[in-house]
């Protein structure tokens, strides 16, 4: 997906937030999930996840656009 050049700056303003607060839900998130039901469950979530990005990256158009 591309943006144009006046949002690229929103887009990549949106990409940090999102990885902002995946980190400062996540992670303790992930503590509690390991302090009550132990590590394993971790790595079949992180696979699950995994396996739903892939689907959700195929499903995006792949859209050919002209070079400026």
């Amino acid at each position: 997906m591309l943006l144009p050049w006046e949002r690229v700056g929103a887009g990549i303003a949106t990409i940090s937030a999102m990885m902002g607060v995946g980190a400062a839900v996540g992670l303790p998130l992930a503590g509690l999930i390991a302090q009550h039901l132990g590590y394993h469950p971790l790595f079949g979530i992180c696979a699950a996840a995994g396996v739903l990005a892939a689907i959700a990256a195929l499903a995006v158009p792949n859209r050919r656009v002209e070079a400026y």
